[in-house]
């Protein structure tokens, strides 16, 4: 596995190059070809590179002017990518992610299965903080976490922002492109809730803690009366071996709440760590919140945790590969054009992994622990290994 074989993936896979001339180049006569900086910043995912001034250093080496096949001092400098991705259509960008996703979806790397044995398309929306500015993220999950767009927002409007995504989700991939839209208690509102099953013709799920809402009050009520037959109240008793917690789950339909136009279905949650770490917090008890009230209660158990993809797999991940939350970016237009490259990397990087790129490293290093960074370090040996004469 090299830096060689990923890109000939990218290519098969996404057709980079024609995503690359999606987007437009305002520069009457450009001495750095738009295409070398956009691959330069996707490439800093690939080789873990965390600003832009490591991609001007790293820009300077023999591999990576072979790679790029420029004869230049360096390959691209980082006020050069400031100042030209600072001022570019981020509209062909975005389409280039959008384009991504939809490759993505075609490899069927973008679906779960539920414990009921359902494969569904799963949204999940949230929010955060990126080197001092805020943005609502909209991803898939899947066998790959695929993110799929960001809007960029004031503090305390990330519902307006994800009014903005979902919008902009029915208008590129179409109505029922996902089953359901995953969000924390904040999402709890009855604006969300119909504009996702109104506009995006899908179901809504909020996992949330917060038991002073009333429709929760009324669940817990039901649930706390005497078990009686055909009571309407599903409850189950399992162990999760993968997520090291045994749980119990109860659960009914019927509720209504705040001027919500839908049925809603309710679940408990509790779990207990069987093994906590010291310090670990041994229980937790969450409750789920669907208007796909024929839900199963383990299914919506797995969707509650699926929440906790895109802070893992995209938020955490893209911050250890190339410091997405920290503050050396001053300008959100910038940082904007830079996540949705980030982003576009980190789908293609997943989807190679998934596809290729575990199997080849299994073959060469073993039962090595294949991380992310990882992959990273054997991308950047090969790159190391590249000469002008070989390019």
């Amino acid at each position: 596995m090299d830096i060689g074989d990923f890109k000939e993936f990218c290519e098969e896979e996404f057709d980079v190059k024609a995503m690359v001339k999606e987007i437009r180049d305002s520069r009457g006569r450009p001495q750095i070809a738009l295409g070398t900086i956009v691959r330069s910043v996707m490439e800093m995912v690939v080789l873990g590179q965390k600003s832009l001034l490591e991609v001007d250093q790293g820009g300077r080496s023999l591999g990576a002017k072979a790679w790029h096949g420029t004869s230049r001092d360096m390959v691209v400098s980082d006020s050069t990518i400031e100042r030209v991705l600072g001022t570019a259509d981020l509209g062909g960008v975005r389409k280039m992610l959008h384009e991504a996703v939809r490759c993505a979806d075609a490899a069927g790397t973008l679906q779960v299965a539920l414990p009921s044995g359902r494969m569904v398309r799963a949204g999940i929306l949230d929010g955060s903080s990126f080197g001092g500015f805020e943005g609502c993220v909209f991803a898939v999950a899947g066998a790959v976490a695929a993110p799929v767009d960001v809007r960029m927002h004031d503090r305390g409007k990330e519902l307006n922002a994800s009014r903005w995504l979902l919008s902009m989700v029915r208008r590129e991939f179409g109505e029922r492109y996902v089953d359901v839209v995953i969000g924390d208690g904040l999402y709890m509102s009855t604006p969300h809730i119909v504009h996702c099953k109104k506009e995006l013709g899908c179901d809504a799920l909020v996992k949330t803690s917060e038991e002073s809402l009333t429709v929760i009050e009324d669940a817990k009520g039901l649930f706390a009366m005497p078990r009686e037959a055909n009571d309407g109240i599903e409850r189950f008793l399992g162990v999760d071996v993968n997520r090291g917690v045994k749980y119990g789950i109860t659960a009914a339909s019927g509720f209504r709440w705040s001027g919500v136009p839908y049925e809603l279905k309710v679940a408990m949650v509790e779990e207990e760590k069987l093994k906590p770490a010291p310090g670990e917090k041994k229980f937790d008890v969450f409750w789920v919140i669907t208007t796909d009230v024929k839900m199963d209660p383990l299914d919506m158990r797995e969707l509650a945790h699926t929440r906790w993809v895109i802070e893992n797999n995209v938020f955490k991940r893209l911050s250890e590969l190339v410091g997405s939350k920290k503050g050396w970016i001053r300008n959100k237009r910038l940082k904007e054009g830079l996540l949705l490259l980030w982003f576009t990397a980190l789908l293609m990087l997943g989807c190679y992994l998934v596809l290729r790129g575990f199997a080849m490293l299994r073959k060469v290093y073993g039962a090595v622990k294949a991380t992310w960074k990882f992959v990273t370090r054997v991308f950047s040996q090969s790159l190391a290994k590249l000469s002008p004469a070989k390019a």
